[in-house]
């Protein structure tokens, strides 16, 4: 009898994987409209970290390149835990990033959105530290990549056909 059952739920579950497709299988088509063909321009606090993940994501052509992306950043760093001595123990760090992505062959604006993230670190100790440096870069890097995440995810998942949005 257990046999039995357990061949009916083998069956069952290898006959509901038989369509199994990955979600996003047809939608990065939409982001290789973009990819390799874009320049890529980031300006701003930790620029340079922002440059990198976008080229790792996008890629970046200098020359002959049908799009161009400029990130506008933003870095605000606040206490967000003070503790009875006055001295804060948990930040927040936010970062908002503007995105702004215009089709050169058509001279127009497809794109131009902010987002949003927000992240937080621990300080390690009351002066100068070491690991809090560290804590406090991490959090930026994932915020970052956080936030280029979101961007790519709101091109692949919206309806954009890269085309003119509206004219300069």
């Amino acid at each position: 009898m257990i046999k039995k059952h357990l061949i009916f739920l083998l069956f069952f579950f290898v006959y509901g994987c038989g369509e199994f497709k990955f979600v996003y299988e047809n939608d990065f088509k939409q982001i290789e409209k973009i990819s390799g063909k874009t320049y890529i321009a980031a300006t701003g606090d930790n620029s340079e970290s922002i440059y990198s993940y976008l080229v790792s994501r996008i890629g970046n052509k200098e020359t002959e390149y049908e799009y161009e992306l400029s990130v506008y950043s933003t870095k605000i760093k606040e206490a967000s835990v003070i503790d009875k001595d006055a001295t804060a123990s948990k930040f927040r760090i936010k970062f908002i990033l503007d995105y702004s992505l215009v089709n050169k062959l058509q001279s127009c604006i497809v794109v131009n959105k902010s987002f949003e993230t927000a992240s937080f670190f621990d300080a390690k100790s009351d002066g100068y530290s070491f690991g809090t440096d560290f804590s406090e870069n991490e959090s930026s890097i994932n915020n970052i990549e956080s936030n280029i995440n979101g961007f790519i995810n709101f091109l692949v998942l919206s309806d954009i056909n890269f085309d003119c949005k509206n004219e300069n």
